[in-house]
């Protein structure tokens, strides 16, 4: 069947703010945040993982904003076969 392989690439962002007083609880919630969208990134039989290949990279952290704010960000490639065919 005549098609190409198709991919695309994602610069996935999850920012949280710190707040002072509040102790561990942005960058533990940044991790719980990071394992839920990998986790739903790679659920079995979905529309997504069904047909296309996922790959995810690995996580960086930076504080931004002068520590205000922690981003955690990963890349992320859909690689997919889209069909020529009418």
């Amino acid at each position: 069947m005549p098609g190409l392989r198709v991919e695309h690439r994602f610069t996935i962002e999850l920012s949280h703010q710190i707040k002072p007083g509040l102790g561990q609880e942005a960058p533990s919630q940044a991790m719980d945040d990071l394992h839920k969208a990998w986790k739903y990134l790679s659920a079995f039989s979905t529309t997504l993982t069904s047909d296309a290949a996922i790959i995810i990279g690995a996580a960086n952290t930076s504080y931004l904003g002068g520590g205000a704010f922690i981003v955690t960000s990963f890349d992320l490639s859909v690689n997919y076969n889209l069909t020529l065919v009418i």
